[in-house]
């Protein structure tokens, strides 16, 4: 009743086919939009030093017609913060809002497309002592999950319906150690150091809003094998001793 019935082998196959092609169209997305910010395109181009890229993609975005409601975007806008930042310069644009941290450079902004997709991006994130780069990883993750679940509930508030697929990317990283240790002078020699200059971490789903813990848990797969990359078994510490794992 209600409509719902066990779907059929034919509409199965059909979901299938659907979804695939969605997953295909957002990477291709995804990738059109980094390669923006590698040609440093736009009014104000994203600063260099190693980049942190999220995007938080609806599969609606890609298999139906649905749109947000910019205007309540940036009423919500206290939701949609920059990665890391103390002032915001919120507005309309083309794609549909964007919040933008202040300052002279660009250094990061979020971007809420009109098709529900969220874009989210930090710029500066490579430090460098005495000629070697590397990333401060426990502090880079802990930023993140400052604002992501702020993210997802601005994305519930704007009625974008899950799933949710969260595409991370860091870019400019080439020959970079992503640093795990609390001190940052404490780490092994030598260090395991990043092999390419953009790094797509494993796609992760989120199948429905929840709480802050559930999105640790839905990420965690990615971040580990970010872990992986620098030695490590597992992300480990940090944030990621506030869930409870199975």
């Amino acid at each position: 009743s209600g409509g719902a019935h066990e779907a059929s082998i034919e509409e199965l196959r059909a979901m299938f086919t659907l979804g695939a092609d969605a997953l295909d169209r957002i990477r291709r997305f995804r990738d059109e939009r980094l390669r923006e910010i590698l040609t440093d395109s736009g009014a104000r181009p994203l600063c260099g030093n190693g980049r942190i890229v999220i995007h938080i993609v609806p599969l609606a975005a890609f298999t139906s017609p649905f749109e947000v409601d910019i205007a309540k975007a940036y009423e919500l806008q206290q939701l949609f913060r920059p990665i890391n930042s103390n002032g915001m310069n919120p507005r309309f644009n083309f794609e549909g809002y964007i919040s933008e941290r202040g300052g002279v450079e660009n250094l990061g902004f979020t971007q809420v497309f009109r098709n529900g997709t969220l874009e989210a991006t930090r710029a500066h994130i490579v430090m460098e002592d005495e000629g070697k780069r590397f990333i401060r990883g426990l502090r880079l993750e802990e930023s993140l999950f400052e604002v992501l679940p702020h993210y997802l509930d601005g994305m519930r508030d704007l009625a974008v319906p899950p799933p949710l697929l969260i595409l991370i990317s860091l870019e400019g990283v080439s020959g970079v150690a992503y640093r795990v240790s609390v001190n940052d002078f404490d780490y092994p020699e030598p260090e395991h150091r990043l092999q390419r200059n953009t790094v797509h971490l494993p796609e992760c789903i989120i199948s429905d809003y929840g709480s802050r813990a559930d999105y640790l848990r839905a990420l965690k797969p990615a971040f580990d094998a970010l872990w992986n990359a620098a030695g490590m078994a597992a992300a480990q510490g940090g944030i990621w001793d506030t869930i409870a794992l199975p």
